[in-house]
């Protein structure tokens, strides 16, 4: 997939250039000691995903490495002027027979987890024609690092959901998560996902089915509890058997609501 590069929205209007004043009769007045400088917020900000710029070459073979520079500079108060951009690199790479199915590592173009908002897509197959039985050795792992460390992060992970009967063996999503930084996680209202969000005992659904990609049903909700810079997701088929034929094991499920404290613009 060639490099995309995501529409931005509208900056506020800058202010231009000055005007030129007349000349005036000089007044003397006592100049204070120290002339106060604007102070900048720090607020409690969302980082949408349908404005950030994305840059990326996404590869459903071999690793690669995206990149994504949210810069919300809107009129909106859900979407303050950060007083710099935040930055962050996610660098996908395949482990055992996972491979990557288009539209892997890239923006979405819909919304997800039912908050209104586009994510981050993750797709995945085992084999190269999806076919392939699934094991332990058989993952994707996504690492989104910070250009700085970032305080009360908070996101979800959606559409965490499965399609595996007795009639139809396809898949079982399975999502860990691991950082540095110690983090909380909770379940949302409407959402069937169990685990603990480790390799160990992953997050899954307990209900058969394909989720709704805009809705809560397969949601997870993350918290990091001190300043992060990194975290990885590891992306699991948990379905350990023989899927059923014409089956292609094609799995998505999306990052989305990113929101933190950020400084923003001085007023």
């Amino acid at each position: 997939m060639d490099q995309t590069t995501r529409p931005r929205a509208t900056r506020r209007a800058l202010m231009k250039g000055a005007a030129w004043a007349t000349p005036i009769v000089a007044v003397s007045v006592a100049a204070p000691a120290l002339a106060a400088s604007p102070v900048c917020e720090t607020e409690d900000v969302t980082l949408n995903w349908g404005l950030a710029r994305y840059t990326g070459t996404p590869s459903n073979t071999s690793s690669f490495t995206t990149t994504v520079t949210f810069d919300p500079t809107t009129s909106s108060e859900a979407f303050p002027e950060l007083e710099s951009p935040l930055t962050a690199t996610i660098v996908h790479a395949y482990h055992g027979n996972a491979r990557g199915t288009t539209p892997n590592g890239t923006i979405t173009n819909f919304n997800v987890g039912g908050i209104g908002q586009v994510g981050y897509d993750v797709r995945q197959q085992i084999g190269s024609s999806g076919t392939t039985t699934p094991t332990a050795n058989d993952y994707q792992t996504i690492q989104f690092t910070f250009a700085e460390p970032v305080s009360n992060l908070r996101f979800s992970i959606t559409d965490i959901d499965r399609t595996w009967t007795t009639s139809l063996r396809d898949f079982i999503d399975g999502v860990s998560l691991s950082s540095p930084t110690a983090f909380t996680y909770s379940v949302p209202s409407g959402s069937t996902v169990t685990g603990s969000g480790t390799v160990a005992s992953p997050w899954q659904n307990s209900t058969e089915g394909n989720k709704s990609e805009d809705g809560p049903g397969g949601q997870i909700d993350i918290t990091f509890t001190a300043p992060v810079q990194s975290f990885t997701i590891r992306y699991d088929n948990l379905g350990r058997q023989s899927i059923t034929r014409g089956a292609n094991n094609d799995q998505a499920i999306f990052v989305t609501g990113f929101r933190t404290n950020r400084h923003t613009q001085c007023p």
